[in-house]
């Protein structure tokens, strides 16, 4: 038995501590799926806490026919896909009616000297990225933020999207070719003398931050 369900046992049995230690693990990485989602440190705060209220209340059905983190991505995710439904039926314009203000401004990425200048590109290229990632399809847009964000395999993200390993593939080759277009503007292709194998072929991999919003990412193998 793996250190996580040791401590779901624990728990079961009435030990409050365990459940302490399962938060304290997970709770940045979760606080980063979340964050992914909305773009909202405040809010994702608040839906972290609640997705933690959840699995404390579901805990004790809790079977051990799957890892303690595919259980708790799911229901993450879940709830981060019923607030964006909430926050999309709230709001008064869409995704795209907020690009085409920023269109008005000029966006292509300058070759800055100076550090601060670096800075700035950085987060630009940052907010390009996160912008073309969330235009996705929803199914394209979680699979791409658990593979190239968080470092799901894709075993792991058949597990927690509950589809085959097929589809997995299947969805993150159609969510390259559409950020592939989308940052075609962005992303200049590798040079025709490289070898294939060493040809950039993820569009995020040059724009992806360093590090998550909230610090280091856990290990969840």
């Amino acid at each position: 038995m793996d250190d996580d369900l040791a401590l779901v046992e624990r728990f079961k049995t009435g030990d409050l501590a365990a459940f302490e230690l399962l938060v304290k693990k997970y709770q940045r990485s979760v606080l980063n799926l979340v964050y992914r989602f909305t773009g909202d440190s405040s809010r994702a705060e608040d839906l972290t806490q609640e997705v933690f209220v959840r699995v404390y209340r579901a805990l004790g059905g809790f079977e051990a026919k799957a890892r303690f983190f595919t259980y708790l991505y799911k229901i993450t995710l879940n709830l981060c896909l019923k607030e964006r439904e909430r926050e999309q039926r709230r709001r008064t314009y869409s995704l795209d009616d907020r690009q085409g203000d920023e269109d008005a401004r000029p966006r292509e990425i300058q070759d800055p000297s100076g550090s601060a200048e670096d800075q700035v590109a950085r987060q630009d290229t940052a907010r390009i990225v996160r912008e073309a990632v969330m235009s996705l399809p929803e199914e394209q847009r979680t699979a791409v933020i658990l593979h190239r964000f968080h470092g799901l395999t894709y075993e792991e993200l058949a597990e927690v999207l509950d589809i085959t390993l097929p589809a997995v593939k299947s969805r993150l080759h159609r969510a390259k070719l559409a950020l592939r277009e989308r940052l075609s503007d962005y992303v200049k292709p590798p040079p025709t003398r490289e070898p294939p194998s060493v040809q950039t072929t993820d569009p995020t991999a040059a724009f992806s931050p360093t590090d998550p919003p909230y610090g280091q990412e856990l290990d969840h193998s």
